[in-house]
């Protein structure tokens, strides 16, 4: 069995460090772990819980929108195979975290 521990420090495209996330699975491109926040999240986590309110409002016509703001804030994942763009980025008040990455590395055709 593999007790190795992989932990993903997660930056922005603007270069704050909002955190890193202890992966616990990595399956067709998603990428699920708990998350611990960073120096920097504090300036981003208004976005997470309006998307987590929405969620558990079960207001989802407006969840789209939400992801957009998220996304449009262009996280990095900084995996062991590389840096990557990532999105769907969801991160929960009790630490929950998931993520997409680019079809291009779950296809094995990430140039990065």
């Amino acid at each position: 069995m593999n007790t190795a521990v992989t932990i993903c420090p997660l930056t922005t495209r603007a270069g704050l460090h909002i955190g890193t996330v202890e992966v616990e699975s990595t399956v067709d491109g998603r990428v699920e772990g708990t998350f611990t926040p960073g120096p920097d999240y504090l300036q981003v986590e208004p976005h997470f819980r309006h998307f987590e309110e929405l969620v558990d409002g079960q207001i989802l016509s407006l969840t789209d929108q939400a992801m957009a703001v998220i996304d449009g804030l262009g996280i990095v994942a900084h995996l062991p195979g590389g840096e990557f763009p990532v999105h769907e980025v969801q991160i929960y008040s009790d630490g929950g975290f998931s993520c997409r990455l680019p079809t291009t590395v779950v296809n094995g055709k990430h140039a990065g």
